[in-house]
């Protein structure tokens, strides 16, 4: 097996080509990771096999594009990652590579051949930034919800937690947390296979030894954060990310966000007010985190968790009953879930979740260039205006 400090890196800084090589033996609790079949075939170096075809979308730690390989003939996505500007980068002088970004790469290296997690193709340098590419998917979960804008039906909502689910299964039993698992992470392909991905928030679960776990605890996007996250948690495990798929699972039944808040202390309050107020029986652990003395709540009961999710059948019930549990420690983990009732039902076919996802894909290319056409507009009749 190749490491990825042997293979990639050898500097923090850039090339003479201002491209920077990676060093990725600095990691804590990243051994290493496996040679990933296909990569390099072919006489094309990876920055000549990729082209660019246009922009999918964008966020703090850089863009995606669609994009095509030259050698296979197929569609891609790459990831543009930003060397500066990165929110929370120890360094921030364009030169440095940042280490969520290498545990990222890191990460999906490690997860190459899992079939429920977006596949890693390559990584390289590309000027101020770091291209990796991935398998391409036809759209997410959150797209899906927002162009239908109604409650997925049920035999759809059972067949894609049980992808989440079986990736995260996988992610988890190599000792890794994604931490970031959202509908928008939630990848969906043109055959409708469901896939977790983006793992920019992504880190191996293990402390040096010896030592005290110290993870960070701003992560993940708030309404899908849990109960300890949000008391500023920095030892945690993987039930962090089924908390998460319990309030996934509950959106795509009910078509809105289960708990919003718009602080994190209003988030904890959101949260206590459907599934009852920390107590030393209800939820034990929270005690020893940093921030729970700080916080008074009110007594709070919690509420019959059909009132909280009223189309949920029964089945449906009992598996989120069982990961939107205050105490991580009694939260089922993926395998568990994975036997839950509810996956005994019949899923959709996959022709129904391929149509899902192709014509999602369709209204959100209609949107995208409307919006185009729409801002060429705008710039053609005013855009010269006080130019001189």
């Amino acid at each position: 097996m190749s490491s990825l400090a042997d293979d990639d890196c050898k500097s923090e800084t850039y090339a003479e080509d201002h491209s920077p090589a990676l060093q990725e033996d600095i990691l804590e609790g990243c051994g290493e990771a496996p040679e990933v079949p296909g990569s390099g075939i072919g006489d094309l170096p990876d920055k000549r096999r990729f082209e660019l075809r246009r922009n999918v979308g964008g966020g703090a730690f850089g863009d995606v594009h669609e994009g095509f390989c030259r050698l296979t003939q197929a569609r891609v996505a790459v990831k543009l990652a930003r060397l500066s500007g990165v929110p929370g980068a120890e360094r921030d002088d364009g030169e440095s590579v940042p280490k969520g970004l290498l545990r990222e790469i890191w990460c999906l290296r490690e997860l190459v051949g899992v079939e429920h997690v977006t596949q890693y193709v390559a990584h390289f340098p590309r000027g101020p930034n770091i291209a990796i590419v991935l398998e391409f998917c036809a759209t997410d979960l959150k797209s899906v919800m927002d162009v239908r804008k109604a409650p997925l039906d049920a035999p759809v909502a059972r067949a894609w937690t049980r992808m989440a689910l079986l990736g995260l299964r996988e992610i988890h039993a190599r000792a890794l947390c994604h931490r970031d698992v959202k509908p928008s992470n939630l990848m969906i392909t043109d055959a409708g296979v469901l896939k977790v991905g983006d793992f920019g928030q992504a880190r191996p679960l293990v402390a040096k030894e010896g030592e005290k776990s110290d993870f960070s605890h701003q992560i993940s996007t708030r309404w899908y954060r849990s109960p300890e996250l949000l008391f500023g948690a920095r030892s945690y495990t993987t039930a962090i990310d089924l908390w998460a798929v319990g309030v996934v699972l509950a959106e795509i039944l009910h078509a809105y966000v289960l708990f919003e808040g718009r602080s994190d202390i209003e988030q904890l309050l959101v949260v206590f007010k459907k599934m009852g107020s920390p107590t030393a029986e209800r939820f034990p652990s929270a005690a020893a985190t940093p921030d729970f003395p700080k916080i008074c709540f009110k007594a709070m009961e919690p509420l019959p968790l059909a009132e909280v999710c009223p189309r949920a059948d029964a089945a449906a019930l009992e598996l989120i009953g069982t990961i939107l549990v205050l105490e991580p420690t009694r939260r089922a983990t993926a395998a568990e879930a994975l036997g839950a009732r509810f996956f005994e039902g019949p899923d959709a076919p996959r022709v129904d979740l391929a149509t899902l996802a192709l014509s999602t894909a369709a209204a959100c290319d209609a949107k995208r260039s409307a919006q185009v056409d729409s801002d060429e507009e705008d710039w053609n009749r005013g855009g010269w205006e006080g130019l001189g």
